[in-house]
């Protein structure tokens, strides 16, 4: 709700029109949710794009048709564009794109993001899961999560020893029983976030340390944005991959703005047909801001 939909990619063509000679034009099934005015179409060419912004304050369906006409025969596509308000709850985002981790120093892409969209309330739990891990020595591992607000936790740092990963699922989750170990070998399950050997510096783009390891470091922020997994291999000679890349599933609660203070007057006395010396009271007021 009261977002537009970013510009929407789509290409036309006509075997015996050129395409400048088309026409190109729009249609809302519900214009009380989308007015026609609100369909902007841009683009040049066989390359044109189509922008959405539902009216202020609403939700509901509206289908929205694309037309193009060479002046007697016309095609059409049409796609549904749901409207609705930001989604407070549990849900997961996920790249699945693999990172592939060099023999020494960032891996590749570096970092990996997930765009969080439409998500209200603020976040008050996060888990993240590394889908498909392998790596011939995962002591060499430093991954750090980077929220879009710039907050950071480091997931996982010196853990697992010299012992090989071969395509494991990791979920890295505050209410996991265990850290993630030490030296023995790491499988597939839930851990708490570990670092061993305190003091990593990870190559920019990513931020500067300290690096805390709690994901509740992100509790109480918005969750909207693009979030960054940056990962590094600090030794020589060992590589590896995450080839389902990895996911995201945060919590949102809505906060209730905290209510109005006033200060504490004391008891008064005073004899008769005289007024009070002047009382001072404090009023204090809080503008409450909901995150989206």
């Amino acid at each position: 709700m009261d977002t537009s939909t970013g510009p929407l990619s789509f290409t036309i063509g006509d075997v015996d029109t050129s395409l400048g000679s088309l026409i190109v034009s729009s249609n809302s099934s519900n214009p009380t949710l989308v007015p026609l005015s609100n369909i902007v179409l841009g683009g040049s060419g066989a390359n044109r794009t189509v922008t959405v912004t539902p009216a202020a304050g609403q939700t509901g369906t509206a289908t929205i048709t694309v037309s193009v006409s060479d002046g007697q025969y016309t095609a059409n596509s049409s796609f549904l564009l749901s409207v609705s308000t930001l989604f407070v709850g549990t849900r997961a985002f996920t790249n699945s794109s693999t990172i592939t981790i060099a023999e020494s120093g960032p891996a590749s892409p570096y970092p990996s993001t997930i765009n969080v969209s439409a998500m209200g309330g603020v976040i008050s739990n996060l888990t993240v899961t590394l889908r498909g891990l392998s790596h011939t020595w995962p002591d060499d591992l430093d991954i750090l999560l980077v929220s879009p607000t710039g907050q950071k936790a480091l997931l996982m740092s010196d853990t697992g020893g010299g012992n090989a990963l071969n395509n494991v699922t990791v979920t890295l989750s505050d209410a996991g029983a265990t850290a993630l170990p030490d030296t023995t070998p790491i499988t597939s399950g839930t851990f708490r976030p570990a670092d061993y050997e305190p003091g990593d510096v990870l190559a920019a783009p990513a931020p500067a340390g300290p690096y805390p390891t709690a994901l509740s470091s992100f509790n109480g922020q918005s969750p909207n944005g693009t979030w960054s997994l940056y990962v590094l291999d600090d030794g020589p000679g060992d590589l590896g991959s995450m080839a389902g890349g990895w996911s995201l599933s945060l919590t949102t609660v809505t906060t209730a703005p905290p209510p109005p203070t006033i200060s504490n007057i004391p008891d008064q006395a005073t004899t008769v047909n005289t007024p009070t010396a002047e009382s001072h009271l404090r009023l204090v007021t809080r503008t409450h801001l909901s995150a989206a």
